[in-house]
């Protein structure tokens, strides 16, 4: 017994190796004693630790046997746990289904007892599962039964956590305003709880969710709080991340001078920490600014690296970079690269989640490049598909454009009443309140070009006019160059 419990001690400390030798050493003594029990529950434990290392399918093979041992000799706890692994086992080789079944029976097992944490933590195994299947009902059902258990059980050190893994659910499944009142629950309870570094996670999610329902004064006030909390010294991944978040809720105001200060103070703080997520991701938001203030050859750097940096780690972010270098391409008449860019921006953000944002930015830029090799029927399927999720989440970032872009493609279809309807819906989103900066500049570039399109000329040329002094006025330089060419190219086919 006393190597099992060194063998849980050595494995937290990460001393895999000396774990599996002390386990080695207590088996073979439960082995001889006859004590089928414990020699079945420390094979399981062993199987753990070869989980941890990596190696699934021989984990598995253990835990199934250690299993047919647990089922004859009976110890419900132990049982239950060891299915609850076989289940991370078969998730881990890709098998939900099966991974799903496992965890199943571990709850109905786990209601037998009085182990209501290892039941909470079967439910938030159960809600993972679901979300690589992308059953985001199914996980919020099974995440908001493990919360109901935490709070009538009186077990309030885990709500915080689950709360926020419901509102991490809420927002892959698009339902932003439920995501922003599991949040601010989650930040009440981490107050109640007084450890700050969840509170501050827990606030920057408010942030996160809050700048994306157009919140940009709620979501500022979210980050500032969070990154209060951190120690300089300590955090630095952390504090990264925060100043980039806040450099973004710059940019969605249209404040680039302080965007540019807050990404540059973030990308030294990551590359400080040794982050290469956050170096990555910051450089892409870096490659935006750049290409916003008309600074193309900086763009196409900085959006280059940060590619070459997320592809190499596998970040499923690598798609946004590579559809920055799209825009860029774009910018400088480059259709043909813009269209290649804007496909592989397209397959690397699907492997994360095909609605995902980054897939969505991806669509725009298939769509624009599209629409400038003159195919509309390519330009409507790249943005076709999300426009459902789109007006029913009321999306605040994407419907206008998505809308905006649409129309251009229906109408060189032959569609116009489709065309028409799409357009005054896009123009109305791009006036909305809720609709960033950045957003705006791009939705009068496409509602210039679907303005003349349509033969109403003269609001195409004030619609130039407001969105240039707006874009002007924030140093945006090359959005207004946008603006000024989605016009000019008109004027040339009229000629």
């Amino acid at each position: 017994d006393l190597r099992r419990v060194l063998s849980s001690l050595l494995r937290k400390a990460g001393r895999l190796d000396d774990a599996l030798e002390q386990l080695h050493l207590a088996l073979a003594a439960y082995r001889l004693a006859g004590d089928r029990q414990r020699a079945a529950i420390t094979r399981a434990a062993h199987a753990r630790i070869i989980l941890d290392q990596g190696n699934p399918g021989r984990a598995l093979s253990e835990l199934t046997e250690a299993l047919a041992i647990q089922r004859e000799v009976p110890f419900t706890q132990f049982t239950s746990q060891t299915l609850s692994d076989i289940s991370l086992a078969r998730m881990a080789l890709g098998h939900y289904d099966d991974a799903d079944a496992a965890i199943r029976e571990a709850i109905e097992l786990s209601r037998g007892t009085d182990q209501v944490s290892l039941r909470i933590a079967h439910l938030r195994q159960r809600a993972s599962i679901a979300g690589k299947r992308g059953d985001y009902a199914f996980a919020s059902a099974a995440l908001a039964e493990a919360i109901d258990l935490a709070r009538t059980s009186g077990n309030p050190r885990v709500l915080p956590s689950l709360l926020n893994n419901l509102a991490n659910t809420q927002v892959r499944s698009g339902h932003w305003e439920n995501a922003l009142r599991s949040y601010e629950e989650a930040v009440s309870c981490a107050r109640d709880g007084g450890d700050p570094g969840p509170l501050s996670v827990f606030l920057s999610n408010v942030g996160t969710v809050s700048m994306r329902l157009g919140d940009t004064a709620r979501a500022r006030r979210s980050m500032e709080e969070a990154r209060s909390l951190l120690d300089d010294r300590s955090a630095k991944a952390r504090i990264a991340d925060l100043l980039h978040m806040e450099a973004q809720i710059d940019l969605l105001e249209g404040a680039l001078v302080p965007a540019g200060r807050r990404l540059r103070e973030s990308l030294a703080a990551a590359r400080s920490a040794g982050d290469r997520r956050a170096t990555g991701q910051v450089l892409t938001e870096l490659a935006e600014l750049r290409r916003v203030e008309g600074d193309l050859r900086g763009a196409e750097e900085a959006a280059a690296e940060a590619a070459q940096i997320l592809l190499a780690i596998g970040e499923g972010s690598a798609g946004g970079p590579v559809s920055v270098r799209a825009c860029v391409a774009l910018a400088e008449g480059r259709m043909k690269d813009a269209s290649r860019l804007a496909d592989a921006a397209l397959e690397v953000s699907a492997r994360t989640a095909a609605d995902s944002d980054d897939a969505t930015a991806a669509r725009l830029c298939v769509a624009r490049a599209a629409l400038a090799l003159g195919d509309p029927a390519r330009a409507r399927a790249a943005v076709l598909p999300p426009l459902a999720s789109l007006r029913r989440r009321s999306d605040a970032h994407f419907l206008a454009i998505v809308e905006l872009l649409l129309s251009r493609a229906e109408r060189l279809l032959g569609n116009r009443d489709a065309a028409d309807a799409l357009l005054a819906g896009g123009l109305r989103g791009m006036d909305d309140g809720r609709t960033p900066f950045l957003v705006r500049m791009d939705c009068a570039r496409e509602g210039i070009e679907g303005l003349c399109e349509a033969g109403r000329r003269g609001e195409a040329e004030a619609l130039l006019e407001r969105a240039a002094l707006e874009a002007e006025a924030a140093g945006a330089l090359g959005l207004a160059g946008e603006l000024e060419d989605a016009l000019g190219r008109h004027e040339k086919a009229s000629e």
